[in-house]
């Protein structure tokens, strides 16, 4: 009988595999800021979308292990976020919020979203990097 070998010969596990990381963000300069800071983390496949029909289908046809949203204004991140978490499969997915504006009082106490982190601009680089790291290294 032939000796099967484990999965992960060399401990590498999958080291080919990209985390996938897909900003929803309509303006260019608004991805392009993202993009400026995550492009430091190694083994990053980052992916721009520029509306909420395509940003949904990236979302649902690759399952990402982070969505970063930053709309125009809060109430259409918030939105967006809403109509994520509306499916069952991606209640769990971890998301980044990016407020243009200050929050309102009302936006504020909002639940049930499950945002795993809230950015309000200008956002901070170092930040930005160290907790998309933390999120995408726990998966």
């Amino acid at each position: 009988m032939a000796e099967s070998l484990p999965d992960d010969v060399f401990g590498l596990k999958d080291p080919f595999q990209k985390k996938l990381v897909v900003v929803m963000a309509p303006n260019e300069a608004s991805f392009r800021l993202i993009e400026r800071v995550l492009v430091r983390i190694a083994d990053l496949d980052l992916r721009h979308c520029k509306n909420k029909i395509e940003a949904l289908a990236e979302v649902f046809m690759y399952k990402p292990g982070l969505l970063i949203v930053f709309c125009e204004k809060n109430d259409d991140t918030l939105a967006f976020i809403r109509l994520v978490r509306n499916n069952p499969s991606f209640r769990n997915t971890p998301i980044f919020a990016v407020f243009t504006e200050p929050q309102t009082w009302a936006q504020k106490l909002k639940r049930g979203l499950n945002i795993a982190e809230k950015f309000e601009t200008p956002l901070v680089p170092d930040i930005l990097q160290a907790k998309t790291e933390g999120v995408l290294n726990l998966q």
